[in-house]
């Protein structure tokens, strides 16, 4: 038997009311992570000073390239159980868990060794200013101790979802995080350790939500029970794995070398720029996070239905997510619209800077509502097997496009608001991409027209 305490029923039943459970603890996830972050830069800021919050904000562009391919690995995770799951094949799902944690630790452990001994010339290659290099890199590589308990936490997390359980990582993730901010404020304010105290509160509690993750699987008496003795890679399991989720790492790693470029477009443009675009993308972040829960929850959805051959509620999931996704762009980005100057305040007391992240934050939330429809789609297709594709698109259509914009329109005339047009234009043209590809996708999907998983034959 199989326990449903957790797991939502994304093959039967209401499409509306089972979608909307799921996707509120995402939601409420993706939330909470950023309150933490934010907390965290709170703490450093204010308790341990400028030079240490300006050590650890110039690590942020070297974490995300280090760590994006092994994290959008985490998505395939969650599209095969998804798609097992729907198939009811619990023995493949239970193989791909196995395959997932194993392979977690092990790149955890490789990164975490790369990362130690590469911090400082990393640093260097992202220009980090002498001034900060040494704690940049003492944060970093204490960081990076955590990099194991990360990965195990996300692709155990993934898995969950696959399965339909969204509530957990959840729960894990609030333990962890309120752990999170008490033992930074007792590493720096008691202890005075700065940004090593702040590295260190992260560290321990990345390894508190990974232990909560893997203890939930040993302690499951369903099939996703998990028998650390036994445990062992699949091959043709990691295959799916990886051709789903490294596309998908892939084009995060990327689009955080574009956001290296673009942050280099409003560097040129002077310190109070640089605030006013800093408070608006921590506002934005909130906007994105709730779009992409949906999104995650279409991907689960998609799925576990391809899994499961039920064509009909894979194309109703599709439409009924791109409008939840809709409404939140629209309903969010109306309150950031009209209330803009109140929320930039938040962040900043500089009039100036208050100007100009209102003016970038105002274009993004009038336009937010195209980025909801590509992003849903990019969910469907993975959803259905297909993660390379979406991954060409999003390159062509977000990348290449304000890597263009860049260095022609706002080149020709460096103004902000030219900055902040490249969004909902790159966002049109992707749009366009990715629907493109989804009609693409799903005709080959149509084609084969057989009620078994898109994934290959697993090991005996």
């Amino acid at each position: 038997m199989l326990g449903r305490r957790h797991e939502i029923d994304m093959c039967n039943g209401p499409l509306l009311s089972g979608m909307i459970r799921y996707a509120l603890p995402l939601i409420l996830t993706n939330i909470l992570q950023l309150l933490y972050q934010t907390i965290n830069v709170m703490v450093v800021g204010r308790f341990a000073g400028s030079v240490a919050l300006a050590a650890v904000g110039s690590t942020t562009h070297v974490i995300n390239i280090s760590t994006y391919i092994f994290l959008g690995m985490s998505v395939g995770v969650s599209v095969v159980v998804a798609q097992y799951f729907g198939a009811r094949d619990y023995q493949n799902a239970n193989k791909s868990l196995q395959t997932a944690l194993l392979v977690a630790g092990m790149a955890g452990v490789c990164v975490t060794i790369f990362g130690i001994l590469m911090a400082r010339r990393m640093l260097t290659w992202v220009n980090s200013p002498k001034e900060v290099i040494d704690l940049s890199t003492m944060y970093l590589r204490v960081y990076f101790l955590g990099i194991p308990a990360s990965l195990i936490y996300n692709f155990g997390a993934g898995a969950m979802r696959g399965m339909g359980d969204s509530r957990r990582p959840l729960k894990y993730l609030a333990v962890a995080g309120i752990l999170n901010v008490c033992l930074n404020l007792f590493f720096v304010l008691k202890l005075n350790m700065s940004v090593a105290g702040v590295a260190l509160a992260t560290v321990i509690s990345q390894y508190v939500s990974a232990t909560l993750v893997v203890l939930s699987f040993i302690r499951s008496e369903g099939n996703m029970h998990l028998d650390l003795r036994s445990m062992r890679i699949y091959k043709s399991h990691l295959w799916e794995i990886v051709r789903i989720g490294v596309p998908a790492g892939v084009n995060g790693s990327l689009f955080a070398l574009m956001n290296l470029i673009l942050q280099s477009a409003i560097n040129s443009m002077g310190p109070v720029v640089m605030a006013g675009c800093a408070a608006s993308a921590n506002a934005d972040n909130y906007i994105y996070m709730a779009i992409n829960a949906i999104t995650q929850t279409n991907l689960a959805f998609t799925g576990q239905n391809v899994g499961a051959g039920k064509y009909d509620r894979v194309k109703k999931g599709i439409f009924i997510s791109c409008g939840c996704s809709m409404a939140i762009a629209l309903g969010m980005g109306a309150t950031g619209f009209f209330f803009a100057d109140r929320i930039i305040g938040l962040f900043t007391s500089d009039p100036a800077v208050v100007q100009v992240g209102v003016q970038m934050f105002r274009v993004l939330c009038a336009t937010y509502f195209i980025y909801a429809f590509a992003d849903v789609e990019v969910g469907a297709m993975r959803g259905m097997g297909n993660s390379l594709l979406p991954m060409g698109l999003a390159i062509i259509g977000v990348c290449a496009v304000r890597i263009i914009w860049i260095y022609t329109i706002f080149a020709a005339n460096p103004q902000l608001i030219l900055l902040a047009y490249s969004f909902p234009v790159s966002w049109s043209i992707t749009l366009l991409l990715q629907t493109g590809g989804l009609l693409l996708v799903w005709r080959r999907l149509m084609r084969k027209a057989a009620p078994i998983p898109v994934i290959m034959q697993a090991d005996p």
